[in-house]
């Protein structure tokens, strides 16, 4: 991945961790966004985390998936990305 993907998150420890974005996913019912990404990008193999985006003031906020129909969402894009 190029150094554009790279994005940078606030732990709940407040240390920041570089992150992978891998994509952004939007539901067209809501206009909830969606961020793909990881932790580790040298591995053919690589866990591949969720979130949803939203904008807060000045800053972005990743917040847990907690609903099934954005999880299908989600799932539905993770295995078109890698047929898993």
């Amino acid at each position: 991945m190029t150094d554009t993907n790279v994005i940078k998150i606030v732990d709940d420890n407040g240390e920041v961790v570089e992150a992978y974005a891998i994509t952004i996913l939007k539901n067209p019912s809501n206009d909830r966004r969606y961020l793909l990404y990881t932790f580790d990008n040298e591995k053919e193999d690589v866990d591949i985390y969720a979130a949803i985006i939203t904008n807060d003031a000045d800053a972005y906020t990743l917040t847990n998936i907690k609903d099934d129909a954005d999880w299908n969402i989600v799932q539905a894009a993770i295995y078109n990305l890698t047929g898993e």
